[in-house]
């Protein structure tokens, strides 16, 4: 195994954190908020609690929202507060800060149990994987803080059973799973739950969860989820059936229950290859997979048998429910990239071509990649709208043609020079593709905006019953922007306005203000009723 550091090595680690903090955070901001996915909605509720001052319940255009409990919305609040401005650098903060400690987590585990040369390139794969790097660090989703808490209670399951430490194994994973459950509800249990069960059934350990440190870790969870829900029912007059109700439904309604069997298949077929595309290029070592004697390496190791056999257990889930998205397999990635890494190190000598076809393909992406950088200045429509292109450019072709050269010469340390490089196409991913990416999201605010001094300091509502589509991204610039909490109305206030669409227009004496398109809805106005 090939776990010996080089001249170098040291110095490549402190190149990459300094890599991950500059790419990562340089343009975190740079971006509108995504009025077209689950960031809006993120930082709506965040944004009505702060200005309701009701941070027990969620709620979205003043109305109870039943799909999330609050915790990651707390966290956007804290980084908001901590800014003093509603700006999105703040609203992802805690992402980056997830993303981080993720990779704190895989070094401090992986490194305790296998070795610290694994440690450091399973946890830059995590961070660099073409998920992360390209999309889910630029959007404020719940789903790498939950995983961190998912991974984080997955790996002290093994830690403190390893030491048959039970008390501290089933209070520290309560506590996780309470927090888990707190940002994104039943999935939280479904981890604590499978993960208990398989660890404990495979070493044979089964009584272990009829004990007391067990009952009290339950107790613990059932105190702090009862704590808040006493809280939230006794502000909220809502009954608990509705609001539990339908935090199952945001679970069940993913899987076989809502879709048939026959989404399910194709589901099943199909979705391992999704996973490759998504968490490109690293998932492309699954190779390793295919060697004699794959199951008796695998459980060779006290940990990787675990890391295997929790992911596996877990990964069934969501192969088996047709409506998944890559980021929800987040606690999952960290426990497949270990397997990985160490069937890669551990059990394959440079000869092996289950080694040298990843390897060769790499080094072909790197010299792409480093090419086209040299060549993207010269391309007008690629570098027209950016700023000295060519200084841009030149600087990161220079940078990755160095980390391309030093893959061809240190063979020991390919993977990690691999993690910076792909650091660094992020780098130039950041100049000349995200703020062009955004023009979409520039002309939403900017309408938002319209609306905003258009409606000035008059009431402004939501129509009740319009077909407004994805609203909520939308509201948010608009709620922050007036310090107040955009509602729906349906009593065609005179003095107020309104946000409607045709239908809600047909037979009315209003006067016209603005029109627009905003995602998944028809046409629709800022109005007055006369």
């Amino acid at each position: 195994m090939q776990q010996r550091t080089t001249d170098g090595y040291k110095w490549l680690v402190f190149a990459g954190i300094i890599l991950f903090f500059v790419s990562y955070l340089s343009h975190l901001g740079s971006l509108p908020i995504e009025v077209r996915t689950d960031e809006g909605r993120r930082a709506l509720v965040s944004t009505e609690m702060i200005l309701s001052g009701n941070y027990l319940t969620p709620t979205l255009n003043g109305e109870l929202f039943l799909n999330k409990p609050p915790l990651y919305n707390w966290l956007m609040i804290a980084s908001m507060k901590l800014g003093g401005s509603f700006d999105p650098f703040w609203l992802r903060l805690p992402v980056f800060f997830a993303i981080a400690f993720v990779g704190v987590l895989i070094y401090f585990f992986v490194k305790k149990y296998i070795n610290p040369f694994v440690a450091v390139v399973t946890a830059f794969a995590f961070i660099t994987n073409g998920r992360i790097l390209i999309y889910d660090s630029l959007q404020s989703f719940i789903d790498i803080s939950f995983g961190c808490c998912m991974y984080w209670l997955m790996m002290l399951v093994y830690h403190y059973g390893k030491q048959n430490k039970y008390w501290q194994l089933f209070l520290f994973s309560y506590l996780l799973a309470a927090a888990g459950f707190l940002m994104k509800g039943l999935p939280a249990l479904v981890f604590e739950g499978i993960t208990l069960l398989v660890y404990f059934s495979y070493t044979r350990r089964f009584k272990i969860l009829f004990s007391i440190q067990h009952i009290v870790g339950v107790l613990l969870l059932a105190a702090i989820l009862g704590s808040y829900y006493y809280a939230y029912f006794t502000v909220n007059n809502l009954s608990p059936i509705i609001l539990f109700t339908r935090l199952i439904t945001e679970s069940t309604d993913r899987t076989v229950v809502k879709f048939g069997v026959w989404e399910t298949v194709w589901h099943f077929i199909y979705f391992p290859f999704e996973m490759l595309y998504h968490y490109a290029p690293w998932l492309l070592l699954t190779v390793v997979f295919f060697q004699k004697n794959l199951f008796k390496k695998i459980n060779a190791d006290p940990f990787v048998q675990y890391n295997w056999w929790i992911f596996l257990a877990n990964f069934i889930i969501y192969w088996t429910s047709p409506q998944v998205y890559a980021r929800y397999l987040f606690p999952l990635l960290p426990m497949l990239l270990t397997v990985l890494f160490y069937l890669f190190y551990k059990t394959l000598e440079n000869k092996n071509w289950q080694r040298k076809i990843p390897e060769i393909i790499f080094g072909a992406v790197l010299i792409i990649c480093t090419a086209a950088l040299f060549i993207l200045p010269f391309i007008k429509a690629a570098s027209a709208p950016v700023q000295h292109p060519f200084l841009k450019a030149f600087s990161c072709g220079l940078l990755l043609a160095t980390f391309t050269w030093l893959y061809f010469f240190k063979q020991p340390l390919r993977l990690l020079i691999l993690a910076l490089g792909l650091f660094t196409i992020r780098l130039a991913f950041n100049w000349f593709v995200i703020d062009q990416r955004g023009e979409y999201l520039r002309q939403m605010e900017a309408m938002a905006n319209r609306i905003t001094t258009t409606s000035k300091q008059q009431p402004l509502y939501l129509q009740q019953g319009a077909q407004i589509g994805n609203f909520d991204g939308m509201s948010f610039y608009i709620s922050s922007r007036r310090k107040e909490v955009l509602k729906f109305d349906s009593s065609y206030n005179k003095t107020a306005f309104y946000i409607t669409d045709s239908t809600h227009l047909v037979g009315k004496d209003y006067q016209q203000f603005l029109d627009f398109d905003n995602p998944y809805a028809d046409h629709l106005y800022l109005v007055k009723f006369k």
